[in-house]
């Protein structure tokens, strides 16, 4: 591990670092040199990881003696690298979030472990015209993430799943997170699996699905496991309604919606400015009256 340096120290170090002297690993060293050197046989995805998954040569392992501050850079500078998996423990002070959020290159980002420094994401999100997926399975700092999200970008995916909050995040918290969302209008393909939103939450994400309006190209929402009651499921609804291209939408899991929820879904469904062709509410206790509602309103 490093204590941070500025870019200008690795611009000007960057041909010259042995490699070896900064990696824990010759698979390591090569993942490195591959990225130093813009090696067409690179593949498209590297992951950063504490553990193997695959015991691949993309994956980069990190140990003691990994110098993050230089992957962050090398990662930043690649104009191959197509797709990014992080998932191990960064250390206060690291610079490498930094540098890797200078890539101009990746298409799909997924985080899996709180990487502190969510602010220098935003240079990733709003300047990458090529980053069209971001996932997300943990949030250390709700506020800067939402800086981060609010920026206007060419996001097409925005995955949460199984959100790991380090912290007990407030309800308004979770909700400055969806309210961000109003500057993604041009997402296709939402989900929102376990989250941890609550009332607040829902209402802010509805809110923020009328802010669309006609710009909407949300295709697909997931919002399954949520625990999503009654109120929740009305107040979604209304900004649902505001979504004239979503097609897939799934409540699976939510448990707590009644049949008074069920009469307000049925209503958008009849109503002019439905187009679902799939709706999954597996898991809900639809049984035979609930079905009827769902039918008739």
């Amino acid at each position: 591990m490093e204590g941070s340096r500025d870019y200008a120290y690795y611009k000007e170090h960057a041909q010259d670092v042995k490699l070896e002297d900064i990696t824990s690993s010759v698979r390591n060293k090569n993942i490195m040199q591959k990225l130093r050197d813009g090696n067409s046989d690179f593949k498209d995805s590297l992951y950063i990881l504490d553990e193997p998954m695959e015991d691949d040569d993309c994956e980069f392992i990190v140990q003691q003696s990994d110098n993050l501050g230089w992957l962050g850079y090398f990662v930043g500078e690649n104009k191959r690298l197509g797709g990014l998996f992080i998932k191990c423990y960064l250390p206060p002070g690291t610079s490498f979030v930094e540098g890797f959020c200078r890539n101009r290159s990746i298409q799909f980002l997924d985080i899996e472990c709180d990487i502190g420094d969510y602010l220098s994401l935003a240079s990733l999100v709003g300047n990458n015209i090529f980053l069209d997926s971001l996932e997300v399975g943990c949030i250390g700092n709700a506020h800067d993430f939402a800086v981060a999200l609010g920026q206007r970008s060419h996001l097409k995916c925005l995955h949460f799943e199984n959100l790991d909050l380090l912290d007990d995040l407030s309800d308004e918290e979770m909700s400055g997170i969806a309210q961000a969302l109003s500057a993604q209008p041009q997402l296709e393909d939402i989900r929102l699996e376990s989250i941890g939103l609550e009332g607040n939450g829902w209402a802010a994400l509805s809110t923020t699905f009328m802010a669309w309006g006609r710009n909407s190209k949300l295709k697909k929402l997931d919002l399954s496991l949520n625990n999503i009651d009654d109120e929740g499921l009305q107040s979604l609804l209304r900004g649902i309604a505001n979504c004239r291209n979503l097609v897939e939408l799934n409540l699976s899991g939510n448990s707590q919606i009644t049949v008074a929820g069920l009469r307000a879904l049925s209503g958008f469904f009849q109503s002019k400015s439905c187009r679902l062709e799939s709706l999954n509410l597996a898991s809900m206790g639809v049984d035979d009256e609930r079905a009827i509602v769902l039918a008739t309103g």
